[in-house]
């Protein structure tokens, strides 16, 4: 009588088991993106802009996280139309573009970048590194900068998996090597559950009036906007030099700088969107320059053809003009 109790235990406790681990078979994987992530083709430059991106070859593969030193490719097919639906956490990267240039930043937060003196290879840091990017008939391509004549792209022979390349490897053997790539971005309310869309600028990132202001926007609706103007990280909560991003404190360009910004929703902070300003020395009021007329200006009426200004003397009808000539700079003596 004995055994068959213990017999009977054993099985009751195998069946509860049994359960448990049915329970857990059931609990959606970790290493897929949330239900209703949806990606968005673009095929224009101007669509460009910073955000979560699936990358994928005309080979139909993507990138995924580095993984001993590779980015290990997932085969998303060749025939994957307009949207991307659910993609795979890893696949998805955050991509903050700044002018011709692009950081390319993991879901871990680690940033992508070539291996370094010029080498094949990969890598991911802790620092940002930005891509040189470039777009022709809807393909962009990423490549490195200065020493770095390299450019990201897939090699066939190795699984699909994705390296930086030399620039010269991949254009002696294109099929070996497919390096452009079809962007698919994250649509606005189709991002994944704790995804903040990083704010927008207008004006975009280059050449300003001084005492220009700076609109920030975000499309995740009820997040903050922090920012700095020294190139300092607006996430980091400890900065003293991040802003509250308001119509009352909106950046304003004075000098050179970088505007860095970040938007947040209950806790959870988008990329960081990099923005290197200039100011514009024009229509500052010195020779040369040009500015609107206004009430009480004196001016010159100058014909070049002649070489004469208008004058205060008249014979008859017509101005007798007075000898001018104009230098090199723009302004006119005489």
């Amino acid at each position: 009588m004995k055994k068959k109790g213990k017999t009977a235990l054993s099985a009751r406790l195998t069946a509860l088991c049994m359960a448990v681990l049915m329970a857990f078979s059931l609990l959606p994987s970790t290493a897929s993106a949330a239900e209703g992530t949806s990606f968005g083709k673009i095929t224009e430059e101007a669509e460009f802009t910073t955000g979560s991106y699936v990358m994928v070859t005309d080979t139909g593969y993507a990138p995924q996280k580095f993984d001993n030193n590779w980015l290990p490719a997932d085969e998303l097919g060749t025939a994957l139309g307009d949207t991307i639906a659910d993609p795979a956490a890893e696949t998805v990267w955050e991509i903050a573009v700044t002018g011709g240039t692009a950081t390319i930043k993991d879901m871990d937060g680690k940033f992508l970048a070539p291996k370094g003196g010029n080498e094949n290879g990969i890598s991911i840091s802790d620092t940002e590194y930005q891509w040189k990017w470039e777009c022709q008939d809807g393909k962009f391509t990423f490549s490195g900068q200065g020493e770095d004549t390299v450019i990201l792209a897939s090699n066939r022979s190795s699984q699909n998996r994705f390296r930086a390349y030399k620039t010269t490897t991949v254009s002696g053997n294109p099929n070996g090597y497919p390096s452009e790539f079809t962007l698919y971005r994250a649509v606005e309310g189709g991002t994944s559950e704790g995804t903040v869309a990083a704010p927008q600028a207008d004006p975009q990132a280059g050449a300003v009036a001084s005492g220009t202001e700076i609109t920030l926007t975000t499309s995740t609706s009820g997040a903050q906007i922090y920012y700095t103007l020294d190139g300092s990280d607006p996430s980091d909560e400890t900065n003293e030099a991040r802003k509250l991003y308001s119509a009352d404190n909106m950046p304003v360009i004075t000098e050179d700088c970088t505007l860095k910004a970040a938007a947040v929703l209950e806790g959870v902070y988008s990329a960081v969107q990099t923005l290197q300003y200039t100011i514009d020395e024009s229509g500052t009021g010195e020779p040369g320059d040009t500015a609107p007329i206004a009430d009480g200006d004196q001016v010159v009426i100058y014909a070049p053809a002649y070489g004469k200004a208008l004058s205060a003397e008249y014979n008859g009808y017509y101005n007798k003009g007075t000898d001018v000539t104009e230098e090199s700079d723009g302004t006119l003596s005489g």
